[in-house]
């Protein structure tokens, strides 16, 4: 949110709020957060910087280590710019370079610190999202070479040989994932789609077989497994909740909220 008002402010001059759509429950200080976005946006101009040569060094080293969060933001951030200036200045792929930023810190944390699960959660995570993704892209006519820019990585299913069946017809392309771990929640979507005629419900079965993956860590007596799970559960509740009271504010019928809703929740 800070990256798109600051860009939108200095390419088109648009007064974006820039605390709009900003929280301060992350683990990052805000402000610091708006001088890296400021540092970004700037492109090395130092003279556009309202601080000291000596503070913004201290700012950049700060800024540049992989190993920690700040790091991982700042590299996001940077790479996100890039993108951004290299296709045309579209505020999409801010958001584009962003996920895919996010799932591989995911990633390397869960490699790091040894977790297993939270290497394999994340997988499954990443891999739900692409078959998603592929489904949606595909609905709207986008290419392959869009695709490539939009799938997430860390995902267990090969990206390129994904890419490679992605312009073939539906059954050709959908029958790819019969040779992978998700041929069973791939046909139950596509079953649920071809019933009800709605991509809603294609979406709510792969989210649903991504909550039960993240359950699964509840059925573990002890370490940080059962927190994660319980922790992605109320997120999920949250996320339904969002979409019940969007649907409220937007006075949309109970039918179409309830369809927007996976299984026992609606």
């Amino acid at each position: 949110a800070l990256l798109k008002a600051k860009l939108a402010r200095r390419d088109a001059g648009h007064a974006v709020e820039e605390g709009s759509g900003v929280t301060s429950l992350g683990g990052l200080d805000l402000a610091r957060l708006g001088a890296a976005a400021d540092m970004l946006v700037a492109a090395g101009d130092e003279a556009q910087m309202s601080f000291g040569a000596e503070a913004l060094d201290a700012d950049r080293a700060a800024w540049q280590r992989p190993e920690d969060l700040e790091g991982a933001v700042a590299r996001a951030g940077r790479r996100a710019v890039e993108a951004y200036e290299a296709h045309g200045h579209d505020p999409q792929y801010i958001d584009l370079v962003l996920d895919r930023e996010s799932f591989d810190y995911f990633y390397q944390v869960a490699r790091s610190r040894r977790a297993d699960f939270l290497m394999g959660l994340v997988r499954t995570m990443a891999d739900l999202t692409n078959i998603l993704i592929c489904m949606r892209l595909r609905l709207i006519g986008k290419s392959a070479d869009f695709a490539r820019d939009v799938l997430l990585p860390r995902g267990s299913v090969d990206r390129d040989a994904l890419l490679a069946v992605y312009g073939e017809p539906d059954d050709a392309f959908w029958s790819f994932f019969k040779h992978t771990s998700y041929d069973r929640p791939v046909d139950q979507a596509l079953r649920a789609r071809r019933d009800s005629g709605s991509l809603s419900a294609f979406e709510n079965v792969i989210q649903a077989h991504l909550a039960r993956a993240a359950a699964e860590g509840g059925m573990i007596d002890m370490g940080y497994e059962p927190v994660l799970a319980y922790l992605m559960a109320r997120e999920d509740e949250a996320d339904r909740l969002r979409r019940i009271f969007v649907g409220k504010l937007n006075r949309l019928p109970a039918e179409i909220v309830r369809e927007r809703l996976c299984g026992t929740h609606a």
